[in-house]
């Protein structure tokens, strides 16, 4: 793996504060902002991740879902606010800095540390070209867009009118305005994990790479139809005997007084079974969607041994 779970959703997503089993989410269609009917967000958002990128770190964001979440209440959703958008941490207003505003983005998709960020949504290709030429990038056609390069920086951008791509090191992940012929939906890990999640407004993966028997560990949050939020720490195991040691290391976290007292824990079947826990999220400390990203209390437990 190029880089440590210990690489926390803050640093995911370059210092821009980090975000959070039954419902769906709220966004107009949550995927590449032309309203296919592919899937769910999530998997419309992993269909634009190309497969080598498995061993990474990889935040989700239906940008759109949690705008309104935000805005309802702060102090459950505190750690949404940035809405998986990387510059909103860089600029007090956006669209004069770079040429489009948070409520332009519909779904932010980020890979390893901050290096990659594909979001859609709608934008004006023309807005976007000229704020980045102020800071001295060179703008070339490219298939669907624009690409925008700077001299003696390794950032470079790609804009079209529903995707912007901002790739801020040459060694990061390659996203692009188009998908790739090989992507993490036809990984059967990921796919795995993203059918457990189910369609979630905010997920966070801990890259596939086998660690303490699981060979990928998935946290995301999803409403119910009541627009109570739950999140979901879905895990691929080696094995079935390492299933069981996951589940038992997740139902000590249940017991009373626990800050998951009384969550269920789950074992699919097969020979890599998934292990799942769902709990209610609200304003409390651990709670919070995204709280996970900040403490690693249950990746830290499962991944890394920590108590």
């Amino acid at each position: 793996m190029r880089s440590s779970v210990r690489h926390s959703l803050a640093a995911l997503i370059l210092g821009a504060l980090t975000v959070g089993a039954v419902g769906c989410s709220s966004s107009s269609d949550g995927g590449n902002g032309d309203g296919d009917d592919r899937g769910t967000g999530l998997e419309k958002a992993l269909a634009a991740v190309p497969d080598s990128a498995a061993d990474e770190s990889i935040l989700y964001v239906d940008v759109s879902a949690v705008r309104d979440l935000v805005a309802k209440d702060e102090k459950q959703f505190k750690n949404l606010r940035s809405l998986g958008i990387p510059e909103a941490g860089y600029a007090t207003v956006p669209l004069k800095e770079w040429g489009f505003d948070e409520k332009d983005v519909e779904t932010s998709i980020a890979v390893g540390n901050g290096g990659s960020t594909r979001m859609t949504g709608q934008f004006d290709t023309a807005t976007l070209t000229k704020a980045l030429e102020q800071k001295g990038y060179g703008a070339s056609d490219i298939d669907g867009g624009t690409l925008l390069k700077k001299p003696g920086s390794d950032s470079t951008f790609q804009v079209s009118s529903s995707v912007r791509v901002a790739i801020l090191d040459t060694d990061a992940t390659g996203l692009g305005l188009d998908e790739p012929e090989r992507s993490l939906v036809g990984d059967p890990a990921y796919a795995a994990v993203t059918d457990c999640l189910g369609d979630v407004y905010y997920a966070s993966f801990y890259g596939k790479v086998e660690r303490k028997g699981i060979a990928l560990l998935a946290i995301g949050a999803r409403l119910g139809a009541d627009g109570t939020s739950t999140e979901t720490i879905c895990t691929v195991n080696a094995s079935e005997k390492a299933a069981q040691g996951t589940a038992t290391k997740l139902r000590g976290k249940t017991k009373a007084g626990e800050p998951y007292a009384g969550s269920k824990v789950t074992i699919g079947g097969g020979k890599t079974p998934i292990v799942s826990m769902t709990w209610k999220n609200s304003s409390q400390p651990r709670l919070r969607p995204g709280d996970n990203d900040k403490t690693l209390d249950l990746p830290g437990l499962l991944l890394l041994g920590q108590r």
